[in-house]
């Protein structure tokens, strides 16, 4: 028998999330207003968001990630604000429009880097100097949207420019989804200074483009559908997008594009007809799934989607006969918290994530990857340091006694010593790095059987069997859990895998002669040992190490993190979604890989 093997975990990425110093902390020398021109040129020459937004930084020597040195010249800090901030469209009380969002937003109004309307005016000059001398239509696209969002008396000539400007670099993007970005863009610029010519130009583009991808032998979804989502919510929305939309209803056999396809199709609606025609399409795509299905999770849940479409359909005879269809399923045997930040990325960059999480050539081996990607709080030393950076930085309110309420409102923890806040800020700030990364192994853990196939439960169970974690009844329960997942059961998945999950720490810890010694002479009999007890004797006996220790504390049981496990299974988590769901299997994933040797 030979161990699981891992992947390389690349740790530049986990540092780049939390990074916020350059390699010397040394900033570079200041460079002339021409020299910074020609980074910004060399950064719009990449034809795609992401490398252009991250090449600016690798000109001046600094990281990727984190914020700017403290002693960055302010030209130099004017060229990679620009470069860092994310095209927005805002849809907000039945109105649209397009901003320049900061990468980073926190809820008590700070951001990185500033918002345009409040960075000084020497950033905006520095702007201004540099439209002057960049030519490349992305660099000219940017600062024009800059300074029109700034506004001045200049406002309209910058969103006219910017509107131009966006229409050349969609024309040459590498990327169909920066492209539609660009178009999006222009359009809300064109409308906001009321140039009619303008407007239209850019929806008939955005058209063009729509038609093209559609052309493709596997046309782009997300592209296709985010372009046609746009046009149809614009006054003035060309009338070939109807004829667009028929052909994307029926480009992919995924219902859940399908669906969303058809969503946006209601919107071109005339009739209360032609509405509840367009529902009973949207039912009839889940209904004809399930009709295919092999797996019994997979018929039900299929249905159950057919029928929340129905119930929103507000058509009483189609619920009814939806109804009756997920109610021929009652009997089978069917073998079976929200995170709030904000924190923008370019889909390029999200992509490269998911490649991280889930690299391999076929779903087992991209099972085994996604279950060795972390420790999601990444290394505990590093994390140390930061905390106690804070604390030095805000000496005063260390001193103050740490209270931490649980859901029910009462107190669940109270901390007086200087060991226990600390204890306190270091968990929260691990919690913070697993909200981080639960963004992206959501999607990740979606993207397996989009890219290799839905294996049977039978498949499943057999792959889990060889894992050295995993006791027969587990692997079958983990198998139904991952099943669960990928066919739109988040919170059955949670609910099915949270206390597995313990179950694979105490069969851990009885598989070490210590941990056994442990368990019979610490605990009454007829008393099963708490998350508490089970995870450091793990860490004692190398089945696990420190940073997974804290990853899986903060993540299940600590009160100061997540805590998963105690409020799932007291009754006070609502709706599990999916990233909750995907963060818990990966975590008895990695558990099952630990402990012995696997085929």
């Amino acid at each position: 028998m030979a161990c699981l093997t891992s992947p390389r975990t690349d740790a530049g990425m986990l540092a780049t999330m939390t990074s916020d110093t350059n390699p010397d902390g040394i900033p570079p020398p200041a460079r002339d207003i021409e020299s910074l021109a020609g980074v910004l040129d060399e950064a719009a020459r990449h034809r795609r968001h992401y490398p252009m937004a991250t090449a600016g930084r690798e000109a001046l020597g600094l990281p990727v990630g984190g914020e700017l040195p403290v002693g960055l010249p302010m030209p130099e800090r004017a060229v990679l604000w620009a470069l860092d901030y994310h095209v927005e469209t805002v849809d907000a009380q039945g109105q649209r429009r397009v901003r320049l969002a900061p990468a980073h937003e926190s809820d008590d109004g700070s951001s990185d880097p500033p918002s345009v309307a409040r960075v000084d005016i020497e950033v905006v000059e520095v702007w201004r100097a540099l439209l002057d001398l960049v030519n490349e239509p992305a660099a000219r696209a940017r600062l024009h949207h800059l300074l029109f969002e700034r506004g001045g008396p200049e406002v309209m000539r910058h969103g006219s420019a910017g509107a131009e400007a966006y229409f050349a670099a969609a024309a040459v993007c590498e990327r169909p989804m920066d492209a539609v970005q660009d178009l999006t863009a222009a359009t809300r610029l064109a409308r906001a200074v009321g140039h009619p010519d303008l407007l239209q130009n850019s929806l008939e583009q955005m058209a063009d483009l729509t038609e093209r991808l559609l052309g493709e032998v596997e046309p782009p979804a997300g592209p296709v559908i985010a372009a046609l989502r746009y046009m149809v919510g614009e006054p003035g929305c060309p009338d070939r997008v109807d004829d667009l939309l028929d052909r994307a209803s029926t480009s992919w056999p995924d219902p859940n594009r399908t669906d969303r396809v058809l969503a946006v199709l209601l919107d071109r609606c005339a009739t209360p007809d032609d509405r509840t025609a367009v529902w009973r399409r949207r039912v009839a795509v889940f209904t004809a799934d399930a009709d295919a299905a092999t797996s019994k999770i997979m018929r039900a849940t299929r249905l159950q989607q057919a029928l929340q479409r129905a119930d929103r359909s507000g058509d009483r005879e189609l619920r009814r006969e939806t109804a009756a269809l997920l109610q021929t399923v009652r009997h089978d045997e069917l073998e079976m918290m929200t995170f709030t930040a904000t924190s923008r990325r370019y889909d390029e960059e999200f992509e490269q994530l998911v490649d991280f999480v889930i690299g391999g050539q076929d779903w087992q081996r991209a099972l085994i990857t996604f279950a060795m990607c972390g420790p999601l709080t990444a290394d505990p030393d590093r994390n140390r340091e930061r905390i106690r950076a804070q604390h030095a930085e805000f000496p005063l309110a260390a001193y103050f006694p740490t209270e931490l309420l649980g859901p029910d409102g009462l107190p669940s923890y109270q901390g007086t010593s200087e060991q226990d806040r600390f204890d306190v800020d270091l968990t929260q700030w691990e919690a913070e790095l697993i909200t981080q990364w639960a963004r992206v192994l959501g999607p990740a853990l979606h993207a397996i059987p989009e890219r290799h196939g839905l294996p049977s439960l039978e498949e499943l169970v057999g792959f889990l069997l060889q894992w050295p974690g995993l006791e027969p009844v587990v692997a079958a329960a983990v198998a139904r859990s991952l099943l669960r997942y990928w066919t739109g059961d988040s919170e059955g998945a949670a609910y099915t895998i949270v206390p597995r999950i313990e179950a694979i720490a105490r069969t851990l810890t009885l598989g070490t002669e210590r941990g056994m010694y442990r368990l019979q002479h610490e605990h009454v009999p007829g008393q099963f040992p708490p998350l508490g007890t089970l995870l450091p004797i793990l860490q004692e006996e190398g089945v696990i190490d420190e940073a997974h220790l804290r990853f899986l504390a903060a993540l299940l049981r600590h009160p100061a993190g997540l805590n998963l496990r105690n409020h799932m299974l007291h009754g006070f988590v609502g709706d599990v979604g999916g990233t909750v769901t995907a963060v818990l299997l990966h975590a008895a994933l990695y558990l099952g890989s630990r402990g012995g040797d696997a085929p």
